[in-house]
């Protein structure tokens, strides 16, 4: 892009390294208001630059259709133009007609073409260009249809682009929502698993040791125990049983 720039002798400006580029479509459609757009030739550039912008942007014009393509024009007076190489490339025979018809354009009318231009396609008009006017084509039948002004034509690929910006959120919102499902799924699993191992390690019933009899209180009401004296039980591992007291 430097080297592109230097050739061209365009003076302070540089790209610096590794700086992101954007196309200049995203840029024209994705202000608020409409941008002045020119691309300058390599033959001398500087001469080409139009500090009239405001006279550009002034102009009325838009794109269209001639049977199968898209057609920029420009309203100029009470009439509009459009270029004529656009009619030649559908309409070869006509040369010898139209041709002597054309007319070379103004700077303003031709940088406000490429404008229109550059919402269809990156292929700017040559700067031999020469306009011919929409009422000498109907002398040669051929009727422009589904006209659009620039307004409309902003419009429109302004909702275009904030669709598209729209969709790719969308897939990136999905995408995320994808992996934190997929990640919850597995903290449930691990957590399902030390759930089992923990079960299976922890007893369900535990035994009291063996020969372990809780005491037995005697009954106050008995004339032979004194209350202050308390009888337990002790159970052998032979099954014999015998009496201990003590106080």
């Amino acid at each position: 892009m430097n080297r592109m720039i230097r050739e061209c002798k365009i003076n302070n400006e540089e790209i610096v390294e590794n700086a992101p580029l954007i196309n200049v479509y995203h840029v024209l459609v994705g202000t608020k208001n409409l941008v002045y757009v020119k691309i300058l030739p390599k033959d001398n550039p500087t001469s080409k630059i139009n500090r009239q912008y405001k006279t550009v942007l002034a102009l009325r014009g838009g794109s269209l259709y001639i049977t199968y393509r898209t057609v920029p024009f420009v309203c100029s007076g009470n009439h509009s133009y459009i270029p004529l190489n656009d009619i030649l490339s559908m309409y070869p025979y006509l040369q010898t007609q139209l041709k002597p018809l054309a007319r070379v354009p103004r700077t303003h009318e031709l940088d406000f073409l490429q404008l229109v231009q550059l919402y269809h396609d990156e292929k700017e008009l040559p700067s031999d260009t020469l306009l011919i006017d929409m009422d000498d084509l109907n002398q040669t039948q051929i009727i422009p249809s589904k006209n659009m002004t620039l307004i409309e034509h902003h419009a429109r690929e302004k909702i275009k682009l904030e669709q598209q910006i729209a969709l790719l959120n969308n897939s990136l919102t999905n995408k995320r929502k994808s992996q934190e499902s997929h990640e919850n799924k597995q903290v449930q699993q691990k957590s399902k698993s030390s759930s089992n191992l923990s079960t299976q390690s922890t007893p369900s019933v535990i035994r009291p040791p063996t020969g372990y009899f809780p005491p037995q209180q005697p009954s106050s009401s008995s004339p032979y125990t004194p209350q202050y004296q308390q009888n337990h039980w002790l159970s052998s591992n032979y099954g014999q049983r015998g009496r201990t007291r003590w106080q």
